[in-house]
């Protein structure tokens, strides 16, 4: 056995399951299910699947430490069944038997919660009376923040759909150690849902799933007026500047599939998935975001009284929301925040695994965050793929950030595939595809035509660390969480025009600040390509076509060769430039004078 100590945490009971490996204290990998089994999100969020686990992402964590199930010292699990169930039997009357809420249902979920400690046990050959730790939801989101962090002495905020039945706590990082204040939020008061259930009303859907689609909506509201629907949301969503809030679930009605109550009170019908969005739609989106940037500036400014520290931490599915982050960072008496990128459900198994490591075993040891802890693929694994792959040809160049900046400057669309793969929902940079910000062509050709989404989403600029002030006003100096798109940022008025293709309609930019530090290949590809323009910026979204983000070099070169109408131009996979066959020339790219006339008579 190893004189090592390893400590793994999971998710599961909900969505994004994900496993996250630990070793003496070092976060060591990550992973969410969602990337190997290519679903998206893992798996549906249902009361009879909390035991299904994430065995392909658990068994990525052990093949890349080269260990075995029976060497983990300890597992943290996110979630305690038990909190669940006492506090969920038959809460309001608004249940479906057999569903959330009901005896039979929260017991037959309770059942198969606490079944998984014996299926780890059956298919591993473990015993884990001595291993297993139930950690409570909400402190896995507030450990997967706080011990991660700059700070020494921290804040605590963590916001999402629902825990075990709370979804909002309160606590404090000090000393290593984190101390929960308060949990409230108790179903149906819950901002998460109200999401949820905006996602459902507007059809802002992603794979049928309501639970994914409050990105959609949190781009849709920078086209609405708030106003017109404030009212109207007030009437039943109740908060005070004491940090109160209540939903009235009889207008509300989360449980049951209808929109009646929600249809009388706004006045429109519930939206049809393929019917456009209208300007109600739009104006719905944009009092919802007001309504929870004021709530959650109240709850943060509540922290600041109640803890006295300058820095705040903040995790749960809500707080992927740039547009309330921003605000946050820009209202409240916080001068410092930190989100960190995988904020949502998957970065429970994180925080389980830190939190085992902090309060159970006891070690100091203090680790920055750094998202890139999935796996990676060396040239001798890549080149078996693209061997075997008829479509594609390929040349392998020493300089590819030049040759890439290159073809970037001729308009081309290019997924770059660099190192170890990010843990979150977004691609910061390894699992990208990158274009040029100048182009007011881009957003349609790269987020409509190739990756399918709606026109009022918009794409990320990634910019160079030391250029980002001169392109962005980022109130109080930014956050050191910018480096993972988790704020929105005003482009300053005499760069406006400049880079179309990153602007959204409000004038702003979910940017992504990168450093040599951060990610050195992403940061010289920028580098190279602000040399050749005066741009310090790159097009950046997500390398994934209606699948989950890319893992391995297959996915990547299925997701190059099924991109869509518009296509995109080259996939560069380490130093590898891959073009579909008789479309480029790729000799020319291997001579020293690098002539690119034939290539970009190919390119728009």
């Amino acid at each position: 056995m190893s004189k090592d100590t390893f400590i793994l945490g999971i998710n599961s009971v909900y969505h994004e399951p994900a496993a996250c490996l630990l070793k003496n204290g070092e976060v060591l990998f990550a992973i969410e299910e969602e990337r190997l089994n290519r679903v998206r999100h893992g798996k549906s969020a249902l009361i009879t699947n909390p035991h299904q686990l994430p065995f392909l992402a658990i068994n990525e964590c052990l093949k890349f430490a080269n260990i075995t199930f029976k060497e983990i010292n300890h597992i943290g699990f996110s979630f305690d069944p038990i909190q669940r169930l006492i506090r969920n039997i038959d809460q309001n009357g608004n249940v479906i038997e057999g569903d959330w809420g009901s005896l039979s249902g929260e017991s037959k979920y309770y059942k198969l919660v606490n079944s998984i400690p014996e299926i780890l046990e059956s298919k591993y050959g473990v015993d884990l009376r001595n291993k297993w730790h139930w950690i409570p939801h909400h402190v896995c989101h507030a450990a997967s923040a706080y011990f991660v962090s700059p700070f020494e002495d921290s804040a605590v905020l963590t916001i999402d759909g629902i825990g075990e039945y709370y979804s909002r706590m309160f606590a404090k990082g000090g000393k290593g150690l984190l101390q929960i204040f308060e949990e409230k939020g108790g179903y149906p008061n819950s901002l998460g849902f109200l999401w949820t259930k905006a996602s459902r009303f507007l059809s802002a859907l992603i794979n049928g799933m309501g639970e994914y689609g409050a990105g959609k909506l949190m781009a849709l509201a920078s086209y609405g007026n708030p106003d017109n629907y404030y009212k109207e949301f007030r009437s039943f969503v109740y908060y005070n500047n004491e940090g109160d809030f209540q939903i009235n679930d009889e207008i509300f009605q989360f449980r049951y599939e209808t929109h009646e109550e929600y249809e009388k009170l706004f006045g429109f019908k519930a939206r049809k998935e393929n019917e456009e969005f209208s300007q109600d739609h739009m104006d719905f989106a944009a009092a919802m975001q007001k309504l929870t940037n004021e709530i959650v500036l109240i709850w943060a400014n509540k922290l600041h009284d109640l803890t006295g520290s300058d820095n705040l931490c903040m995790a749960g599915g809500v707080t992927l929301n740039c547009t309330t982050n921003t605000y946050i960072l820009e209202n409240s008496k916080f001068k410092n925040i930190f989100i960190q990128p995988a904020a949502n459900d998957m970065g429970t198994a994180l925080g389980a695994a830190l939190y085992v490591d902090k309060h159970i075993v006891g070690n100091t040891n203090h680790q920055l965050f750094t998202p890139y802890l999935g796996s990676q693929f060396d040239n001798n694994q890549i080149s078996e793929y693209l061997a075997n792959c008829d479509e594609i040809q390929f040349i392998q160049i020493e300089n590819i950030d030049t040759i890439t900046a290159d073809l970037l400057t001729k308009g081309a669309i290019i997924a770059w595939y660099q190192g170890r793969m990010e843990f979150g929902p977004r691609a910061l940079g390894n699992r990208s595809i990158l274009s040029d910000p100048r182009r007011s062509d881009i957003l349609k050709r790269l987020s409509q035509d190739i990756k399918g989404r709606k026109w009022f989403r918009p794409l990320a600029p990634s910019v160079l660390e030391s250029e980002v002030d001169n392109w962005f006003i980022r109130p109080k100096g930014g956050a050191e969480s910018d480096k993972w798109m988790l704020f929105s940022y005003k482009i300053k008025p005499e760069k406006i025009g400049e880079i179309p293709a990153v602007t959204h309609y409000d004038n702003t930019g979910r940017v992504q600040v990168v450093s040599e530090d951060s990610n050195k290949p992403f940061y010289n590809l920028i580098k190279e390509f602000h040399k050749l323009t005066k741009i310090p910026i790159l097009v950046n979204t997500s390398f994934n076509i209606r699948q989950p983000i890319v893992h391995s070099p297959q996915h990547a070169l299925e997701n190059f060769l099924s991109s869509g109408k518009g296509k995109i131009d080259f996939l560069v996979m380490n130093n590898y430039l891959i073009a579909r066959k008789n479309e480029h020339d790729l000799e020319l790219l291997s001579r020293m004078n690098l002539s690119f006339q034939t290539v970009s008579e190919h390119l728009r």
